[in-house]
């Protein structure tokens, strides 16, 4: 009697699931490290028991106007925890999408060749992390030398909410989107060292950082966020890139728009704007 054959592929499947279990791992690791890091903060820094103050109250994501500089580094660390936990679930499809394509090769690439992904994937947002702290340093110096008045800071702000609105119905904003909803997967053949994968990773997080640019102004624009923002920005998110069509993108534009109208008119004042408009 003789013995059943034995799968050749039977060797590849299990190291295509365990470079997959290994690269969603680190992800949802990271992810939870970096969650659990923003609610320690935020608890820290509102010295409250008082849950709605911890969740959406001001937190210490918001550099003061006094020793911008020295807080330079605090305020970037900052900025790396709230883009990993906000921006790095969203590289999941991603990778395993990548580790499925080089499962199909005849010469399948190292287990640990996610992790370089991911590693790609982190340096291109640790480098965006930096310039938006920098970014932000220089606003709150600026700040401190220039006072806007109330209704003035309120109007700029709802046009920096309106303009982040309207890039959401630009060509730059589609083409980045796509991408998003269908990340790079494969390298070319002959190319698939590590050093490739690591460039790969990194040409993704910078179609991602195009496709976020308006949810980074409006960060910048408040400070940085507190802990409900940022969950209902990681989630406005995740319901755009999982979608079909431009819908769910236009919506979001309406209602960045909508908002920042609302501001602008806030600053102004309905009567004054109203009396303004009958007087033409």
């Amino acid at each position: 009697m003789s013995s059943p054959p034995i799968s050749v592929a039977a060797p590849a499947a299990h190291a295509r699931l365990t470079a997959e279990r290994s690269a969603v791992a680190a992800v949802a690791i990271l992810c939870l490290a970096a969650w659990g890091g923003l609610v320690a903060e935020a608890i820290r820094s509102a010295r409250t028991d008082d849950l709605f103050n911890v969740l959406c109250g001001p937190s210490a994501l918001g550099a003061t106007s006094t020793g911008v500089l020295s807080q330079l580094p605090a305020v970037f660390v900052l900025w790396l925890v709230m883009n990993v936990a906000m921006m790095l679930p969203t590289s999941v499809p991603m990778v395993l999408g990548f580790v499925d394509t080089l499962g199909e090769r005849r010469r399948p690439a190292p287990g640990w060749y996610p992790l370089v992904l991911i590693a790609g994937y982190g340096a291109v947002w640790t480098a965006m992390s930096a310039t938006a702290a920098m970014v932000q340093a220089a606003l709150t110096s600026l700040a401190t030398l220039v006072t806007l008045p109330a209704p003035a800071a309120a109007v700029l702000t709802g046009a920096v909410v309106g303009f982040a609105g309207l890039y959401q119905f630009s060509d730059a904003k589609g083409r980045f989107l796509g991408a998003c909803r269908h990340p790079v997967q494969a390298l070319p053949v002959g190319r698939d060292g590590a050093a490739a994968v690591f460039r790969l990773g990194m040409d993704q997080a910078a179609r991602c950082v195009g496709c976020c640019a308006a949810v980074m102004a409006l960060m910048l624009v408040a400070g940085m966020m507190n802990l409900a923002w940022m969950g209902l920005f990681a989630l406005v998110m995740t319901i755009e890139r999982l979608s079909s069509g431009a819908l769910a993108s236009r919506l979001i534009g309406i209602g960045l728009i909508a908002a920042g109208l609302l501001l602008a008119i806030s600053g102004v004042g309905f009567d004054r704007l109203v009396a303004v408009l009958l007087a033409r």
